[in-house]
Parts: structure tokens; sequence; C-alpha cells
């Protein structure tokens, strides 16, 4: 009887039940919950842990998360029950203090010297620049004297420059439309086949978040998953490699080597992404 109404513990609960579906019930993030599960608390705020003990206990009622929290509470301790400083290490620590300060001040009172001498020497280059000149030097008169029709161009030398112009670009040969679509024609194939060529050269992955936006990620590889919300401060490198993506929603930028394909290559809601080799496909897609 007493091992039937024994509640489940949060550690055996993390273990049974799949990261999937808590997240898709508690809406609690791919990565807070692979810490929960593997015990990493000491860089966990305590807000939050306790935060997410709350939402997983309305949930989860039959679910006691007594043996979470008491791990938590060893991994990271009150301020009242961490170790006071000797009066030895306090000592050290008022004349570590003491010493920084007395260097703040030298440092303060060396850069009010050096404004108020730079100001100085401003003050003192103005006021030469700026003084009259003395009274027994007289003012230097330059006579320039120049003939200034040796500068204006004759009609005669005018007029011959003008047809040679004429003539030159008179032996200039006009491309026809036709010639034009065709270079056109060429350079784009061209270009696309240095883009091509880029990619194959450099497969790095890297996601640009334009709004919040949560992917999940699978190396097919290595195995690896990584899972989050992203956001445009926070973009996901996946590196190079073959991946299985799965997106939120449609605000998010994919480059693909040194191509990047942009929220008019996806639709609303999921996305499922496929990169493989040299070959991208986008919902079943197949994207040249």
């Amino acid at each position: 009887m007493d091992a039937e109404k024994r509640r489940v513990t949060g550690k055996e609960f993390l273990e049974k039940i799949p990261l999937e579906e808590l997240h898709r019930t508690t809406k609690i993030s791919y990565t807070s919950l692979e810490h929960l599960k593997r015990g990493e608390f000491a860089s966990m705020p305590r807000v939050k842990f306790f935060g997410f003990i709350r939402l997983m206990s309305s949930y989860y009622p039959e679910v006691d998360f007594s043996d979470l929290i008491e791990e938590y509470e060893r991994a990271n301790p009150e301020k009242e029950q961490l170790p006071d400083l000797t009066g030895e290490q306090r000592e050290e620590e008022e004349i570590g203090k003491e010493g920084r300060g007395k260097w703040l001040w030298i440092g303060g009172v060396g850069m009010v010297v050096a404004i108020l001498y730079f100001l100085f020497q401003r003050g003192e280059e103005s006021r030469i620049i700026t003084a009259p000149p003395p009274p027994d030097r007289k003012p230097k008169v330059v006579k320039l004297d120049y003939n200034v029709t040796q500068f204006v161009p004759t009609p005669t030398n005018l007029s011959a420059n003008l047809s040679a112009q004429n003539l030159s670009s008179s032996n200039l040969s006009t491309p026809t439309s036709a010639n034009l679509t065709i270079e056109q024609n060429r350079t784009g194939e061209e270009n696309r086949r240095e883009k091509r060529e880029k990619v194959v050269r450099n497969g790095e992955v890297i996601i640009w978040p334009i709004k919040r936006v949560w992917i999940q990620a699978k190396n097919r590889e290595s195995g690896r998953v990584v899972a989050g919300v992203f956001t445009p401060e926070k973009p996901l490198r996946l590196g190079e490699g073959n991946f299985s993506i799965k997106t939120g929603n449609e605000y998010f930028i994919l480059q693909f080597g040194d191509l990047n394909y942009s929220k008019e290559f996806f639709k609303g809601g999921v996305n499922r992404i496929q990169i493989e080799g040299r070959q991208l496909k986008i919902n079943g897609k197949v994207v040249e």
C-alpha cells in the first residue's frame, strides 16, 4: 500500500518523460530542461529555478520535486550560509581597496593636469596667430604680371579639339540589344556558378533571426541536438555539416555558405529544412 502511494520524485520524472513533451506542455526551453535533468544548478538563477518548479508542479501535481529543490540548495547556498571572511582576509581586502582608491586619485589628478596643459598650449598658439604685426614691419606688395591671353585657347584650337573628339567618338561601335542580352545572360550564369562554388568551399550554416524564433537543429552525423529560442542578438551558428532543422516561424534568414535565404523561401508556422552536402531542401522542396 505504501509503495502505491509513494509519489514520483523529480529526478525520476525527468528521466521518464520526453523533454519534447515537457517543453510543449510547460513552454520551458530545451536548454533549461536539460540543465534540470542533468542537475546543473550552479549557474541557474534562483528566481528562474523556482519558477520552473512552480510551473511543472501546476501541470504535474502527482510529482514530488523536493529532491530537486534540495540539490539546488546544496549547489547554491544562501548568503547567510557562506563562510565569513577572517580578520586577516578582511584586512587584506581593505588594503586592496585603499590601494585601488589611491591609484584612481593619482590618475584623476594626472588627467586634470594634462587637460590644463593642453588648454594653455592652445591659448598660446591662438595668441601668436591673432597678434597684430609689429609697427616697424611694412606689408610687401607683390605685382603679378601675366599675359592673360596665353591661358585662353584660340577659336581655331577650340574647333580643332572638338572636331578631333567627334571623329574619335564616331569610330566607336554601338552595341546592339541582342549583344547586351547575350552578355547579361553570360554574366548572370557566371555569377551563379561562382556562388555555387563558394558554397561548396564554405558550407557553414548560420540562422539569423529577424524576430524571436524557436529553432531545433540536429547534426545528422554526430546526432547532437541544439534547441531553444533565438533572437536577433543571439544567432544560431551551426558550422559545417549535414543538418535537420525545424523552426517555429518564418522570421529568420538562413545563411548557407555565401548564399542567404530569407522569408520569401519559407511559409508561416513550422518550417523544416534539410541540408545534405551541397543540397538544400526547404519543406520537402530542393532549392537551387
